[in-house]
């Protein structure tokens, strides 16, 4: 469409407020700038075709992306990596693909970029737009944070950074708590607080009420119901795709042996069971019996 009438993409983008290139229905009507409406101009002449945000991220000139490389240190995990930096644990996700799973292991080696986003590697993509319209993020804002033009051929094995984008891997399953206070525990070793020593953490902790309502995080059936040593009451759940989640440190249960849950279905409620400094849902995912990182597969917070 551009091409046909002589001018830019990316002006037909601001022109119409649009979020990413491909968000065009049939019978929608557009408006088509100049061909000489371009660049900076363009911001002055579309004003009130523009969404404010997207005015001022255009406007702005976007920092260079930076990246340093991390070595895991002993006791480390990718919440306090990421907590350290700035930044956020799915950042660490989409710079790092070998973080499948989320286990760390000192000596390893994280790439950390200096702002949150998803940092893409180009594989079958073939412009900017595409890689905007896959993470559902303004075209426009990619091209100015990698100060490339809109219409840049990419090739294979080369680095776009997408500001704000999320890895696509993720809603597997829902938070087992509508509403908790912080993540107070993450996945990997930690200083155990009542054991007094260094310890791996195979789940997250989540901090909530006592009597909060635990729901089931992904339908399946109940495999295990009842007292699990240090865990206190704990439920656990197989999932398909060779997945189970496992809810520990309940104070009371209301599924039984076998009998299947729906995602969202309240099955214990929080608190203090085995051994807990407070009330809080202790919650593991494991993938073919092996305990996986969490955030991995869990709805970005």
């Amino acid at each position: 469409m551009a091409s046909d009438y002589g001018t830019h993409v990316e002006g037909i983008v601001i022109a119409n407020g649009l979020s990413y290139a491909r968000q065009l229905r049939p019978g929608q009507q557009l408006v088509i700038p100049a061909p000489e409406e371009r660049g900076s101009h363009l911001l002055d002449l579309c004003i009130p075709r523009i969404d404010l945000r997207t005015r001022a991220e255009l406007k702005m000139d976007w920092p260079p992306l930076s990246k340093t490389v991390h070595t895991v240190q002993s006791g480390e995990n990718l919440w306090d990596i990421a907590r350290h930096y700035n930044i956020d644990v799915p950042t660490l996700f989409g710079a790092n693909e070998s973080l499948d799973g989320g286990y760390i292991f000192p000596g390893d080696e994280i790439v950390v970029p200096s702002q949150k986003g998803v940092l893409v590697t180009v594989k079958g993509e073939k412009s900017l737009g595409e890689i905007a319209d896959r993470y559902r993020v303004p075209l426009a804002s990619v091209v100015r944070a990698n100060h490339l033009n809109h219409d840049t051929r990419l090739v294979p094995g080369q680095e776009v950074f997408v500001p704000g984008g999320r890895p696509l891997e993720r809603g597997t399953f829902i938070w087992p708590l509508v509403n908790f206070g912080r993540i107070s525990s993450g996945f990997g070793y930690r200083y155990h607080p009542i054991l007094r020593r260094r310890q791996w953490h195979s789940g997250i902790d989540l901090t909530a009420s006592y009597g909060a309502p635990v729901k089931a995080a992904r339908s399946g059936r109940v495999v295990s119901c009842g007292w699990n040593g240090g865990l206190g009451n704990t439920v656990i759940l197989a999932h398909d795709m060779k997945f189970q989640t496992l809810y520990g440190h309940c104070s009371k249960l209301y599924v039984k042996r076998n009998q299947y849950v729906k995602k969202g279905q309240v099955i214990a409620s929080v608190g203090k069971t085995g051994r807990a400094t407070g009330p809080h849902l202790h919650f593991e995912v494991r993938k073919s019996g092996r305990a996986v990182n969490p955030l991995r597969y869990l709805p970005y917070w």
